[in-house]
């Protein structure tokens, strides 16, 4: 049996997946917390934050919805920040 060949990402999605990183990252310093404060107080796994926020792995969307919803912050809202960057 051979191992499943992982595609390629498209350099437009690495920009992007790139953008979302830095912003959550950004978000979550703005709070004035640590990645383990953060993902203990909104109840998300550190791992996966960690890897959303350093932008090594895909992320579910609602991973995602979790974490602007710790920011108070829609997607359309978000996404218009992402834009601004």
């Amino acid at each position: 049996m051979t191992k499943a060949r992982i595609k390629e990402i498209p350099e437009k999605q690495l920009e992007t997946i790139g953008k979302i990183s830095k912003l959550v990252k950004q978000l979550r310093e703005e709070k004035k917390l640590s990645i383990e404060r953060f993902c203990y107080q909104y109840r998300i796994p550190r791992i996966t934050y960690g890897n959303l926020e350093s932008g090594r792995f895909g992320f579910q969307i609602t991973t995602l919805l979790t974490i602007l919803s710790a920011h108070e912050l829609t997607l359309g809202q978000f996404v218009k920040k992402l834009e601004e960057e």
